[in-house]
Parts: structure tokens; sequence; C-alpha cells
């Protein structure tokens, strides 16, 4: 247990045996230690009212967390032995989930505004904000780099009920971390199966790249 109530996002650090979960109504996040079948909590950190989204830096070394009612992005760092310590924060209103790049240099941030917001990463976690697109439609509700780090795809659409206007985007990154619209935003409502609209809630590359999955929670379907 994070002895906390609110259990919201979770990411496991893929350098450990480690899990982090944010606590949506203590405003915390848990780190947990996996092993012999049990979670163990570790200890906790406040990172600011209503955290929602949290993601591990691919080297297992910083977590971004996401803090809806804050309006901020906090970073963490993960010791060896799995303690978290507050690395800093910076302003982003009404954000919902968060990806770090392959790399770990780039941070992408969606919020309720329907905007994808880079930061570039640090070699000590310190976030520094590149630009800010928007993918044209209601509420950004995931994110997802290529394996390459050469695209994101962001989902669009009303994360509270069925959106006729839902949509996905993807965007080519460029080496200073902006983001440019590829294309045009592709329908996942009416257009793809006859309903009235539909729910994107979870997207997702395959390992080669060539492949993107998005779950649609309105029509309980999987959309390739």
């Amino acid at each position: 247990s994070t002895k906390d109530s609110g259990t919201y996002g979770i990411a496991y650090r893929p350098t450990g045996k480690y899990v982090v979960v944010s606590n949506y109504y203590a405003g915390k996040v848990a780190s947990l230690e996996i092993g012999s079948g049990k979670l163990t909590l570790l200890g906790q950190v406040s990172t600011g009212a209503n955290p929602q989204g949290v993601a591990f830096s691919p080297n297992g070394k910083f977590v971004a967390v996401v803090n809806y009612d804050a309006g901020t992005v906090s970073m963490l760092g993960m010791s060896s032995a799995g303690k978290l310590t507050k690395k800093g924060s910076v302003s982003l209103p009404a954000g919902e989930t968060a990806a770090f790049n392959p790399a770990g240099t780039l941070l992408a941030v969606c919020d309720q505004a329907g905007n994808v917001t880079t930061f570039s990463v640090s070699a000590t976690g310190a976030l520094t904000k590149v630009g800010a697109v928007s993918t044209g439609e209601g509420i950004s509700t995931d994110l997802a780099f290529s394996p390459d780090g050469a695209y994101l795809a962001a989902l669009d659409g009303d994360s509270g009920g069925t959106d006729p206007q839902a949509t996905i985007s993807v965007f080519s990154v460029g080496s200073n971390g902006t983001l440019t619209l590829v294309g045009t935003p592709t329908s996942t409502g009416p257009s793809y199966n006859g309903s009235s609209g539909s729910r994107p809630a979870g997207v997702a590359f395959s390992p080669s790249g060539e492949l993107l999955a998005v779950s649609d929670a309105a029509n309980n379907d999987v959309l390739m």
C-alpha cells in the first residue's frame, strides 16, 4: 500500500526493481520496491496538488510528475536504493501525461487545452521549455515516442466521454526538440467504425516503430 488515497499514475524503473505511484488526493509520489512477490513502501515525496502522470527517464535516474491542479511538472531523482528526492519543477497548467524520448534528453507533456509541450532534460535533470504545439482538438490524453525518437504520437479527445472529433496526431521531432505536425490528424471517431465517436485512452508504438496502437474506451476497440 502507498498509505494514501487516489492512486493514479504508475511507472516501472527501467534499470531496477522499483515502481513509482502518484497519489492524486495526497499530492505525493511513492516509491516501492519489488521483491519476493510483494511491494515494500520505501518513502513518499510531496510534488504538488493532484499529481497524475508519472514517467521514468530511460536511465532510471529521474521521474517526471505531472501535477494537474498545481499546474506544474516536477522532476524527481531516484537513488540506486530507490529513494526519491526533489530536483525542481516548471510551470505547466492542467497537465495530463508525460513521456521521455528514448535518449532521455527530451520530455513531452500533454494538457487539457490540447497542447503538447516539450522540455529539454539536462544531465542533472533540469527542465528547460523548448516549445508547445496544439493537437487541434479537445483534450490531449496520452503520448508516445517512436522507438527511434524521431516521432511523437499524441491522442486528442474528450477524456470523460465519447468524442466524434477525437483524433491522433503525429509530430516529427527536431534535433532541438521542436515538434512539427506530420500530415493531418487522423480521426479515431465515427469515420473508422460508424460509431457516434470514440474515447482514445492510450497509445503505443510497436518495437519497429512501423505500427501504432490506440485503445478506444468508448467502443472497446484497439485501433492499428
